[in-house]
């Protein structure tokens, strides 16, 4: 999986590259490097959210292992076909 996903990155690179170029061909060369930054700095938040939220293998078991003391059913009814106009 890990050599897939560095062959992707990879590939993103090169995208990466190619719309930066064309940017500045189109827009001019500040225009090019403020996008730059502020999709460099998207990317860095994006990740600092992603490590803040994944969890553990340790806290994924116990999320696994974890039983309640009642069993909750729910039950949702989607109409597919023939509904009332009212509700469309």
């Amino acid at each position: 999986m890990e050599k897939i996903k560095g062959k992707l990155r990879k590939y993103d690179r090169v995208y990466q590259a190619g719309s930066f170029v064309h940017c500045w061909a189109v827009c001019g060369r500040k225009e090019a490097v403020r996008r730059y930054r502020e999709h460099q700095e998207e990317m860095r938040i994006r990740e600092e959210v992603y490590r803040q939220n994944v969890l553990t293998e340790e806290e994924k078991m116990r999320q696994r292992e974890t039983k309640f003391p009642k069993e909750i059913l729910f039950s949702i009814l989607v109409p597919l076909y023939n509904k009332p106009i009212k509700y469309s």
